[in-house]
């Protein structure tokens, strides 16, 4: 892990909108907001699926209150449940509470479009207490770039994509 400079992270940044990416203005924010950045590569799928992936009402079915949500946990109730993006983008009988069809859209045209060499990096922040009491197993928390994250997770669970090392932008203290 090496510690980089708001400006090396700002280049990384830049580079990958110039690629024509999308990146959430909250991140650029909180690169400029005080403390440390660092650079580092996860290695191994066992370390990536470890990452703690989000809680959202409109995707609620994945992360049910109370359960894991690291991207393994997440990843694994999709392939148990027989659901993939394309059939989430679909009333699958439960409410709109816990599952909007149109929240997968997005997740849905990652997936088919997939491009481990665009895949780009991640950004993340340490896991709060309460992260870490749900997803014991958990490392970090997703900040950034979560939607590509759970497309790769998924993907490497059944097979159709191999785990590529994955870069890494470590924003602390813990981001919000």
């Amino acid at each position: 892990m090496k510690q980089i400079s708001q400006s090396e992270a700002l280049g990384k940044i830049a580079a990958r909108v110039d690629r024509g990416h999308h990146i959430d203005d909250r991140l650029i924010r909180e690169v400029h907001a005080p403390g440390e950045i660092h650079l580092f590569a996860i290695q191994s799928q066992t370390d990536f699926l470890r990452l703690i992936w989000q809680a959202s009402d409109s995707t609620r079915l994945l992360t049910p209150f109370g359960a894991p949500r690291t991207l393994g946990h997440v990843a694994a109730r999709m392939v148990n449940n027989g659901w993939t993006f394309s059939s989430l983008c679909h009333l699958i009988g439960l409410p709109e509470s816990v599952h909007n069809p149109r929240a997968f859209e997005k997740f849905k045209m990652i997936d088919e479009a997939f491009d481990s060499g665009e895949f780009g990096f991640l950004g993340l922040t340490p896991a709060v207490p309460s992260e870490q009491r749900e997803s014991p197993t958990g490392t970090y928390y997703l900040y950034d770039g979560v939607h590509r994250s759970i497309v790769l997770a998924y993907r490497v669970l059944i097979g159709k994509s191999p785990y590529f090392p994955v870069e890494c932008l470590l924003l602390s203290p813990r981001r919000y």
